[in-house]
This record gives structure tokens, C-alpha cells and sequence, in this order.
């Protein structure tokens, strides 16, 4: 892990990075790590607004 140190990242890494992945709409978790071909269960979560009818996948 540390060999990587101070190497640029890609373009997809920055993007998850960034919060590229908060405009994919779910109602439960399983949603999230079903959506993102890469996911696991627990590497995702849905989180709705108050009063809104779905949420968006966060990063844990």
C-alpha cells in the first residue's frame, strides 16, 4: 500500500473520490451496492433527505 504513496490516481479513483457516485438514486443499500459493479455490502449507503422519497449512494 505504501508503494502507491505519491502516485497520481485515475480518473475513475478521483471520481470516486469525489463523490462521483451521489448521483445514483436508491431507496435501500442494497440498491447502492447492486448499482456499482465493484461494490460490497457495507461499502455503500443510501441516505435520504428529510422528506424526500429516495436517497442518493454515499461512500462509507
Amino acid at each position: 500500500m505504501l508503494k502507491n504513496l505519491g502516485k497520481k490516481l485515475t480518473k475513475e479513483q478521483q471520481k470516486s473520490i469525489n463523490g462521483g457516485y451521489t448521483n445514483i438514486f436508491c431507496n435501500t443499500h442494497r440498491d447502492c451496492w447492486e448499482s456499482i459493479h465493484y461494490a460490497f455490502p457495507g461499502d455503500f449507503s443510501c441516505v435520504k433527505r428529510y422528506g424526500s422519497f429516495y436517497g442518493t449512494c454515499v461512500p462509507n
